[in-house]
């Protein structure tokens, strides 16, 4: 979800040798992230975005997006 904003190349370029430019994308991939997997056995990744950027986390969706200014 979060890659449809935040990243400037296409999903199907996720690929490490290829993105050397994309900071956000380099950053998922180094933490975890699986793209364009086409198997459940290649989609089991290790994940580790609620590490930072989970709900009352330092760079928690909440914060950065300012979530609950909009009630």
């Amino acid at each position: 979800a979060c890659g449809a904003c935040h990243l400037e190349s296409s999903l199907a370029n996720a690929d490490p040798d290829t993105v050397a430019g994309d900071a956000p994308l380099n950053h998922m991939l180094n933490h975890g992230a699986v793209f364009g997997a086409d198997t459940a056995a290649q989609a089991m990744g290790s994940e580790q975005c609620a590490t930072c950027h989970a709900i009352g986390q330092s760079q928690g969706i909440d914060k950065v997006h300012k979530v609950y200014d909009y009630r």
